[in-house]
């Protein structure tokens, strides 16, 4: 990787200073070696390397071509490893990375690079690739909740899948970020703004990768131009496999054409689409035939066949329009292999003035799942109102559908929206749903509300959301955000989960904030009756010339109680936490930075089994860490600077009545530093600690022991003009008392600061020698910054 951003660094010295390149590169690596005898407690030796690589690329060359992309790559399975690079110039270009072949090519997932030409009257394209995955297709049915839906195949290649809602024979495209978001790693899929309800169907399509995929993805096209008609000639290599084909486009006046045949072995596939518009008329279609082969290349589900046409007129205040569809195909659905043949066509007429409308729509259909279906729609808008009514009939049922809206309106600026939809199955009632949302926008005050509701005979859902900033007075603001789901079936029992945080901030004046914020989250499920989780932070600044002071509060509880004992407590965790820092400036050359910390965490974390006739007895983990400290930094001259470091730590880690840890060190730290040139820096490192406790890490056999640890050192810092800054220390870290220890520590920072570049790295080696085992510790860490 470091090669590659080496490479864009010499583009951009030798070719432009109006190329700009931005990013990193680097690695970081960490390990623990055992290099004799048993390892001690907690001590667990392993390697770890993970590279990173991620720069955006913008400009012009000195020729006139135009250079954009970006690049991201991590070993890191939950960072996407991305990029694209693009070159543009006035009749040629390519692109290089994750590229979308054009449009007479396979559409598939690929990584390579494609490139286009054109002279005078005659085109050309080539690309070589690899495909990223296999492509997998799967279905779910609605269950009535947002999801997740768990893929089969994973991980998925990043951006490689297409989602649908399919009703019966209408199928909706979906849109991730706005309507679903999608985890690569783990394979699921969550939808955002709705519940999946029962009679709909989610189909996904998708890559998923495949380490040993080596095959190769190659192709070009010939073509040539005359007068608003363009034609050529393409062949594709897939593996064993070699496509050929042709294409044909066509613009003339109003009327566009546009259509491609391709051949493999036995297999073919034609493709034919149209469109005319003239004046108030207008006219589109298509037509598609695949061989099962073909199919599937094509990233299709399972249509062979397929065809739509649609046309429509406006005459002043009227649309009229109407079309159809049709699929037919012998092939994998998802859940079995079938044949399928379904077709739809539909008459629509609208009349429309200004904030009127009145709409009817006629609908008939044929699907392996309902048979053959009528429906008739009638839609009204008037003003703000809306109204619709629905009938379908099927071989399942017949149904009716009504519903009524408010669209969303603004009185004085606050919105507000309501829609309202009842069905019938055979003049039964089936399902009833409704939203109501709202926002506000005042000088003060914002806001967002909605509640949805979804309720049927087995069935009942609720999402409650809700958003809310108030600004009273130019020194508060006050932020928080609520929302409640709930779900109730009659074959699982009442599901409710809430999530709530609010805040508050304060600034009486330019010295002082003030901060508090509540999280919550409740969660009723059928495994627990309940858990609960709530967090309190409250926060304080203060600044005033030579003083600093900053403080935090932090208090948390986990509750969960078992559905079988509704008085049976499963699990209480507790945490505290306090942080009290502050920087005072006694002179020019004096600051001294007093700090504490605490953090208290007590959980009841199992149960003991005991007799019926007795109480449930539980053990109980306490665990309290606490670190104190003193800094004081003292120039004692122009060129000398004095720093001194007191702390007092202290670890207690209890489980029922035993006390696994609990340790206490106090001691010292002290640097002190010359300044010999401008450029060139020494220092002093000394050391010492005192510490006695419980600490089974140290020792196996006495756990009550003392022991003291003396640490000298000394380093130096080198400062190299507008080239880098270099920092390295050596320190011995020496026990003695009731164990004997050493450990050799040794740092190295270097910071790189030039014209087009700047980067970092950190070295860290830790050698421990006891007589019963000896260890290192290695932290490593570079990055490269244009």
């Amino acid at each position: 990787m470091i090669t590659l951003f080496t490479l864009f660094i010499i583009i951009q010295d030798s070719l432009t200073d109006s190329l700009t390149i931005k990013g990193r590169d680097g690695f970081v690596y960490q390990a623990k070696y055992l290099h004799y005898g048993t390892a001690p407690l907690g001590f667990y030796p392993y390697s770890l390397r993970q590279n990173f690589l991620d720069f955006q690329v913008d400009g012009e060359l000195s020729n006139g071509m135009k250079i954009e992309g970006d690049f991201s790559e991590s070993d890191n399975p939950n960072t996407q490893t991305k990029g694209l690079v693009k070159a543009t110039a006035e009749n040629y270009g390519f692109a290089i990375g994750d590229i979308n072949l054009p449009e007479n090519f396979l559409q598939k997932s690929v990584i390579g690079i494609c490139g286009y030409g054109k002279y005078e009257n005659f085109t050309g394209t080539g690309f070589y690739s690899a495909p990223k995955g296999d492509i997998k297709f799967q279905e779910f049915n609605g269950n009535l909740t947002q999801g997740p839906f768990y893929l089969s195949y994973t991980p998925v290649v990043n951006n490689s899948e297409m989602v649908w809602i399919r009703r019966g024979e209408v199928r909706q495209a979906q849109t991730k970020g706005q309507d679903y978001e999608i985890d690569y790693r783990s394979g699921t899929i969550t939808f955002l703004k709705r519940i999946i309800e029962k009679e709909e169907v989610i189909e996904i399509l998708y890559e998923t990768s495949r380490i040993d995929w080596t095959k190769p993805f190659y192709g070009g096209r010939f073509g040539a131009e005359y007068k608003g008609i363009d034609a050529g000639v393409s062949q594709q290599v897939y593996d064993t496999l070699k496509i050929t084909g042709g294409d044909f486009g066509a613009n003339y006046g109003g009327v566009k054409l546009k259509g491609d045949y391709k051949k493999m072995a036995d297999a073919e596939s034609r493709r034919v689409a149209g469109e005319f518009s003239r004046g108030v008329y207008w006219l589109n279609g298509s037509y598609e035939n695949n061989d099962p082969t073909f199919a599937g290349l094509e990233r299709k589900i399972f249509e062979q066949e397929s065809g739509e046409m649609n046309s429509g007129i406006r005459l002043w205040l009227f649309d009229i329009s109407g079309g159809g569809t049709f699929r037919q195909g012998d092939g994998e659905t998802g859940r079995q292999r079938e044949r399928t043949n379904s077709y739809r066509y539909y008459f629509n007429s609208q009349l429309a003035k200004d904030n009127k409308k009145v709409s009817y729509l006629y609908e008939h259909s044929k699907t392996q799942e309902f048979g053959f279906e009528n429906g008739h729609t009638i839609e009204g808008e008037y003003n703000l109102l809306s109204i619709f009514y629905g009938k379908r009939i099927n071989r399942l049922y017949n149904s009716d559908r009504a519903g009524l809206g408010i669209r969303r309106f603004e009185f004085k600026k606050i919105n507000f929206s309501y829609r309202l939809e009842q069905e019938w199955h055979n003049r039964e009632w089936f399902k009833t749903n409704y939203e109501i949302a709202s926002s506000l926008n005042l000088k003060k005050i914002r806001g967002d509300f909605s509640y949805y509701r979804y309720l049927t005979k087995e069935d009942r859902s609720d999402i409650l959301n809700s958003f809310l900033t108030l600004k009273p007075i130019e020194q508060i603001r006050l932020d928080g955000q609520y929302r409640i789901e709930t779900r109730n079936t009659v074959l699982s029992k009442k599901t409710t989960n809430h999530n709530g945080r609010a805040g508050i901030q304060v600034n009486p004046n330019k010295s002082i904030t003030l901060i508090t914020s509540t999280a919550i989250r409740k969660n009723y499920l059928d495994l627990f009756k309940q858990l609960d989780y709530v967090q309190y932070n409250y926060g304080f600044e203060f600044r005033k010339e030579r003083f600093c002071l900053l403080t935090s509060l932090r208090n948390s509880r986990t509750q969960a109680y078992s559905i079988r004992n509704l008085q049976q407590m499963t699990a209480d965790d507790r945490g505290k936490a306090v942080e009290f820092s502050s920087n005072i400036k006694i002179t020019e050359r004096t600051s001294v930075s007093p700090q504490f910390k605490r953090e208290e965490n007590i959980g009841l974390g199992f149960f003991v089994p005991v007799p019926d006739s007795m109480d449930t007895m539980s053990i109980q983990r306490r665990e309290i860490k606490t670190e104190r400290s003193i800094n004081s930094n003292i120039n004692l001259r122009e060129k000398t600077n004095f720093i001194l470091s007191l702390f007092y730590n202290s670890y207690y880690n209890f489980l029922g009545d035993t006390s696994l840890y609990n340790y206490r060190t106090i001691g010292l730290d002290t640097k002190l530093s010359e300044i010999i040139t401008d450029f060139f820096t020494i220092f002093a490192l000394f050391g010492f600690s005192r510490r006695d406790g419980a600490d089974p890490f140290l020792s196996r056999t006495d756990p009550n022991l003392v022991f003291y640890t003396l640490s000298p050192g000394f380093g130096a810092k080198l400062n190299i003009k507008n080239l880098a800054i270099i920092e390295g220390e050596y320190r011995i870290n020496q026990s003695v008392g009731e164990t004997k220890m050493r450990i050799d520590e040794l740092k190295l920072n270097i910071k790189g600061i030039s014209r087009n570049l700047s980067g970092g790295s950190s070295f860290v080696l830790r050698q421990g020698h006891n007589p019963d085992y000896g260890i290192s510790e290695i932290s490593c860490n570079i990055t490269l910054n244009l």
